[in-house]
């Protein structure tokens, strides 16, 4: 496996914007009380040459496939036709999470509210903080037609 420069993503990068996504004004009005983010610019241009270099040498690229309950998956094209690479990098993860935190200060602790952390957890007062992400990086590669 490549290994990445011990100092990736340790030094600030400018033109990061996090906009909260309006579930009212998409086809989800449902989930118009949750809460997501889209973060931009989280990478420079070689920052993400080099992730991406060093998650291909992790494995192949594999076509992405849609899990159907019961640890098993199958491929729906017309739901999912891109290729996937799955690489575990919890060290990977927490810098980019170390990166992207401070641009979505609304998700990183969470008291009272019932709409994310559960009913149960709010009336107890229980406080969640978010710190980390998924070990599990996903990449997507689509191509003509896809």
């Amino acid at each position: 496996m490549t290994s990445l420069p011990t100092d990736f993503l340790s030094t600030p990068v400018s033109g990061v914007t996090a906009t909260r996504i309006d579930f009212d004004n998409t086809p989800l009005p449902e989930y118009a009380d949750l809460q997501a983010y889209v973060v931009d610019n989280v990478l420079s241009a070689h920052e993400r040459a080099t992730l991406l270099s060093a998650a291909q040498a992790s494995g192949p690229w594999q076509r992405a496939m849609i899990k159907v309950g019961n640890g098993r998956q199958r491929q729906e094209d017309d739901q999912c036709k891109c290729g996937r690479l799955i690489w575990d990098s919890p060290e990977v993860a927490q810098k980019v999470w170390d990166r992207v935190k401070v641009f979505v200060p609304e998700i990183t602790i969470l008291v009272r509210q019932a709409e994310l952390t559960g009913g149960s957890a709010a009336m107890r007062g229980e406080v969640w903080e978010t710190s980390r992400l998924n070990k599990r990086l996903r990449f997507l590669k689509y191509e003509g037609g896809e």
